[in-house]
């Protein structure tokens, strides 16, 4: 079956990046060439490529052609049977792929996630809010260092990234709902894989991203105080709506 191959074709193509030593902005060879290296099929290549672009791991650019953009083989080997097992069972109908798949899980990761801020926001307890601050504090400090770059180091990046996961983490933490912790261990781990783009950074998105987190957390953190006031419900609803409106926003970056 196709979906069975796809973990080893999306780890042929990560294991030729890093035993090429390919870094962020070069270039694969052609998709023909790269078929032949890898003696893996023009189809299962093709998918495998899509995905890794779903993951912006790759980017393909026009009349550039197939572009590295992030890449760390060491983590993202650790990730990839949970991630590529979940887009698999979702890009695929039959066996044939279908890129909406990977659309609707972009989408599905945005509602679950807009579910836990809303529960966070409703049962999240005192000692809960240290680590969200703390994952905050982080990424303002990582982006004040990344204003000081013109391009940002992939060691800045990977640092902002790791705040970022620990603080979507956190909040599922803070949901105390043990159904949706059992869920987002697989949910929020496939997605965490998928990095802001490179020139995301470059662009000041860094800050954006840091602003939406800061909302997400305020409504989050007044919910708390106001757990026996007619307003916990709307803060509950905006916390879901922030936190919404940054993973589509991403997705549409």
């Amino acid at each position: 079956m196709v979906i069975q191959m796809m973990p080893q074709s999306v780890e042929s193509v990560i294991d030729f990046i890093s035993q090429q030593g390919l870094k962020p902005g070069s270039l694969l060879p052609k998709e023909e060439e790269l078929s032949k290296l890898l003696g893996i099929g023009r189809q299962n290549l093709r998918e495998a490529l899509a995905i890794l672009g779903f993951l912006n791991v790759i980017e393909r650019k026009k009349g550039v052609g197939t572009q590295i953009q992030h890449i760390d083989p060491t983590g993202f080997s650790s990730h990839l049977q949970d991630s590529i097992e979940l887009i698999g069972r979702l890009a695929f109908v039959g066996s044939r792929f279908d890129p909406h798949g990977l659309t609707e899980l972009q989408r599905a990761r945005a509602a679950f996630e807009g579910c836990v801020a809303f529960e966070a926001t409703l049962y999240s307890r005192e000692d809960d809010f240290s680590t969200l601050h703390k994952q905050v504090e982080q990424m303002i400090e990582t982006h004040k260092e990344i204003l000081r770059h013109q391009e940002p180091t992939t060691k800045l990046r990977e640092s902002f990234l790791a705040s970022d996961e620990r603080f979507h983490k956190a909040i599922l933490v803070a949901s105390h709902n043990s159904v949706l912790n059992s869920f987002g261990g697989i949910i929020v781990r496939s997605f965490l894989m998928k990095s802001p783009k490179p020139d995301i950074f470059r662009r000041g998105g860094s800050g954006k991203i840091i602003d939406e987190h800061r909302q997400i957390l305020n409504h989050i953190e007044l919910g708390f105080k106001n757990r026996d006031s007619v307003r916990l419900r709307q803060h509950a609803e905006l916390a879901q709506k922030c936190m919404y409106e940054h993973l589509i926003r991403l997705k549409e970056e």
